[in-house]
């Protein structure tokens, strides 16, 4: 089951589902994506996109259409973002298909700020042969 879903079986209550579904979004309206969280250095780094899906689903629990034409343009511009920032191309050849597909990753050559500890660890033992 979906966090959405989770949350409806706890509460049928509109203002639960706005208050804990669509805060990400007015944040993504200002940078065109969710960042990871509140702190600058998140701002490199999205969160994955499924607040369309979301929505979706909260439309269909609640028919909440208001709700639908509020966000729309937010999930627009974070849909813009991940086609221009996260979009990678694949060819099947198999299939003599052509798709694409959006990467889940961040622009960074550094350890993450909040886990440089980790960071540091997890690849103190690799090298670049």
């Amino acid at each position: 089951m979906n966090p959405l879903g989770v949350l409806l079986g706890r509460s049928r209550r509109s203002d639960v589902l706005e208050m804990r579904c669509w805060r990400p979004p007015i944040v993504s309206f200002d940078h065109g994506f969710v960042p990871n969280g509140g702190r600058v250095y998140y701002l490199i780094r999205s969160q994955p996109p499924l607040l369309s899906p979301m929505l979706y689903e909260y439309y269909l629990a609640t028919g909440d259409l208001e709700a639908v034409n509020e966000i729309l343009p937010m999930l627009e511009k974070e849909y813009n973002f991940w086609l221009v920032q996260r979009a990678k191309p694949f060819y099947d050849e198999s299939e003599n298909e052509k798709f694409q597909f959006f990467q889940y990753r961040a622009h960074m050559k550094t350890p993450r700020p909040e886990s440089y500890r980790e960071d540091m660890d997890l690849v103190r033992n690799i090298t670049s042969d």
